[in-house]
């Protein structure tokens, strides 16, 4: 499982990430392992939803610098040997994702159930990452007509959605919780998902001609911010710390 491991964390990092960042992601992916596995001693490769590069892959990427990425990985996976996070007596869920708008959000905002330790934290050094802004702009008729598809009672034309596209709230974390779109309303995650747009933090100006989206953050928000966790280890902050940071009342053993 370790080596296994090792190609997964190369998979889920973004390139460039350093060994104590390697480290964080081993931890994650090791315990995300393993509550797949439950009590069993072994399980089926098509059971493992991870993403999985293999060294000749990461060679022809990497290139020169393949041997040290490799010693990297090796240090991380080897240095975090058999852990995993842990929440009181139980594996944890670790939730990860790339980049937060500048703070994560509670489990129950996004996925509807709690956990203790998936709730929401400042992760301000986000805003600082490239992935931290997008702007996505599409046409008046791909919107509506991505919205008939969502809703077959959806009506707007391109002039009235000038006024019509609204945002109604926001959850703690600043995500969009609620939009109206024409004559029906919908969930910013549903409007992300709809539109492929890298989270569901945005705001949105409408004209007769297009419709601009300014994202702000990658991924679903909760748990562990990639780039958060990232600056911390560029700040000197071990693995166990960050993620006591991203996951409140967890340990590492």
């Amino acid at each position: 499982m370790e080596q296994f491991l090792m190609y997964c964390v190369y998979a889920a990092l973004p390139r460039g990430s350093d060994t104590e960042m390697m480290k964080v992601q081993s931890v994650i992916l090791r315990t995300i392992l393993l509550n797949t596995l439950g009590t069993r001693k072994s399980m089926d490769a098509s059971e493992v939803n991870m993403t999985y590069i293999p060294p000749g892959t990461i060679k022809s990427g990497e290139k020169e610098n393949f041997n040290n990425v490799c010693i990297q990985l090796q240090e991380a996976v080897t240095q975090t040997g058999g852990e995993a996070l842990y929440y009181e007596d139980r594996l944890a869920l670790p939730l990860y994702f790339r980049c937060s708008s500048g703070r994560t959000r509670n489990m129950e905002e996004v996925f509807g159930t709690a956990l203790p330790y998936l709730i929401s934290v400042e992760s301000a050094a986000d805003k600082t990452d490239p992935s931290y802004e997008n702007i996505i702009t599409i046409t008046p008729d791909v919107f509506i007509g991505t919205m008939q598809k969502y809703d077959r009672n959806f009506y707007a034309s391109p002039i009235s959605l000038t006024s019509s596209v609204q945002i109604i709230d926001r959850d703690s974390g600043g995500y969009v919780k609620t939009i109206q779109a024409g004559n029906i309303s919908l969930s910013g995650d549903d409007m992300r998902y709809l539109l492929h747009l890298p989270s569901s933090d945005f705001t949105v100006t409408v004209t007769e001609t297009d419709l601009t989206f300014t994202v702000h953050g990658s991924g679903h928000g909760v748990g562990l911010s990639q780039a958060g966790a990232a600056a911390m280890a560029k700040e000197g902050k071990t693995y166990t710390e960050i993620l006591s940071y991203y996951y409140p009342g967890t340990n590492v053993r």
